[in-house]
């Protein structure tokens, strides 16, 4: 890597607020209240994204099987790092872990790395919306070590599960990282992206995180994919990307043995972040 750029990740399980830190992130960088997200997240990468892959690559990776995919990540990522004028903030949502013998995220192309958690009653709802999954399923999904999303348009990821996922990258090393909760994000917006602006090294600037946190508002954010739609949008799901995003939107939609079923599956990592087995966040 002549130029000495490496990759910020932005990480986490899908369906955690990934989209929310970066449209926060861009127009923070732009210091507007009126972000289109559409135009916001043109700019950026998704390390899944298989037509960047196949044509930095100078391939069709369509008929390639995953450990090839695999062994393809290191150079793959080391073209992306080198593509702009800087270090280059990148999302995903892969377990840090090997995976057909490929390191998933190398140390030796990471600066350092964001990752965001949520409370899993609530992920499990809203990934369920965006896959097009029975809520079983989903809950079924999060405590399956060999899962994996993909697409036509998205070259395979591995997630494993939900608990494993996230201590994936809270043992990472190699490079700095730091945790948030999106439940922090939510109801201490003003520091804990301070937090973030921080963390990236961007400098922190009272006017402009005001700016940004009204220009990412959550209710801003439906308006605007009602009136223009959104570029992350799933088909399998006709409510919007931006549906809800409340703290404790399980309620009432989880039954009490889909709760039951998440909080044995996921008890200590529950318990690490303050997540209750009612739902509760402490």
């Amino acid at each position: 890597m002549a130029k000495g750029h490496k990759i910020v990740w932005i990480a986490s399980y899908p369906k955690s607020g990934n989209t929310w830190v970066r449209l926060f992130l861009a127009a923070y960088l732009a210091n507007t209240e009126e972000l289109d997200p559409n135009e916001a997240l043109k700019g950026t990468f998704n390390d899944a994204q298989r037509p960047v892959f196949d044509k930095l690559l100078k391939l069709d990776s369509k008929e390639l099987e995953d450990d090839v995919v695999a062994s393809l990540r290191l150079p793959y990522l080391s073209k992306l790092a080198e593509s702009g004028d800087k270090d280059v903030i990148i999302k995903t949502h892969v377990l840090n872990a090997n995976w057909h013998n490929a390191a998933m995220i190398p140390p030796s192309v990471t600066r350092r790395a964001l990752y965001i958690i949520r409370h899993p009653f609530d992920v499990c709802v809203s990934f369920a919306r965006h896959m097009g999954l029975s809520f079983d399923d989903a809950v079924k999904s999060m405590a399956n070590p060999s899962f994996a999303i993909g697409s036509d348009l998205q070259i395979k990821q591995p997630l494993h599960t939900w608990s494993t996922h996230a201590s994936s990258w809270l043992g990472a090393s190699g490079f700095e990282r730091m945790t948030i909760r999106y439940e922090d994000m939510s109801l201490r917006p003003y520091q804990t992206f301070a937090n973030i602006i921080n963390f990236m090294g961007m400098g922190v600037e009272n006017d402009k995180i005001d700016r940004a946190l009204a220009s990412t508002d959550f209710d801003r954010l439906q308006a605007v994919e009602k009136e223009k739609g959104f570029l992350e949008a799933s088909d399998k799901n006709d409510q919007g990307f931006f549906r809800s995003g409340k703290i404790g939107g399980f309620d009432g939609v989880l039954s009490k043995e889909q709760m039951a079923r998440l909080a044995k599956d996921h008890q200590d990592m529950m318990e690490r972040f303050g997540y209750g087995a009612d739902g509760s966040v402490f």
